[in-house]
């Protein structure tokens, strides 16, 4: 039948990463045997996924901290100068 179809990988093979979704329209117009058959690579790779790290959920720690860095010079920096005036 036409419509949207999702080619989902329901069982992983041990030590195999799980394939991503792949998704598949048939056109309701065209019921060709090009246009009924696909194919589809799926590569299977081996190991473990590492989880993705840094990215934008961390670019606030860095501008925070920055601030601060900044900030704790300037009170240092001042922090002598009046010491040494008085």
């Amino acid at each position: 039948a036409s419509g949207n179809y999702i080619l989902v990988e329901k069982i992983t093979p041990a030590g195999f990463n799980t394939a991503a979704d792949t998704e598949i329209t048939i056109a309701s117009d065209n019921y060709t045997e090009q246009n009924l058959s696909r194919n589809t690579v799926v590569i299977n790779q081996a190991g473990a996924e590492l989880p993705s790290t840094g990215g934008v959920g961390t670019t606030i720690f860095y501008v925070v901290g920055s601030i601060l860095v900044v900030a704790a010079v300037v009170l240092l920096i001042t922090k002598k100068r009046m010491s040494r005036g008085g």
